[in-house]
């Protein structure tokens, strides 16, 4: 079994659009149930206030916009 780094990895090398579809069938394997799924896409555009140019300097706070340390290189893409 792989490990989170290397899961990691192979994700980055995947094309766009293999992601995209990569996270439209993660929850599946996380056992992430449709609810919650819904739950937090519903709760997701609550937030977009903090997107702002007065907010960015927070933005590169250690921590702040990456996944668990991971980090995202910009916003993950949206799941619809």
């Amino acid at each position: 079994m792989s490990t989170v780094v290397e899961i990691s990895a192979a994700i980055d090398k995947l094309d766009v659009k293999e992601q995209v579809e990569l996270l439209r069938i993660l929850p599946q394997h996380l056992k992430i149930s449709a609810d919650d799924l819904a739950w937090s896409r519903l709760a997701e555009p609550a937030f977009e206030f903090w997107n702002n140019p007065e907010d960015a300097i927070y933005d590169q706070l250690p921590g702040n916009s990456s996944f668990n340390g991971i980090g995202w290189r910009k916003s993950p893409p949206r799941i619809r």
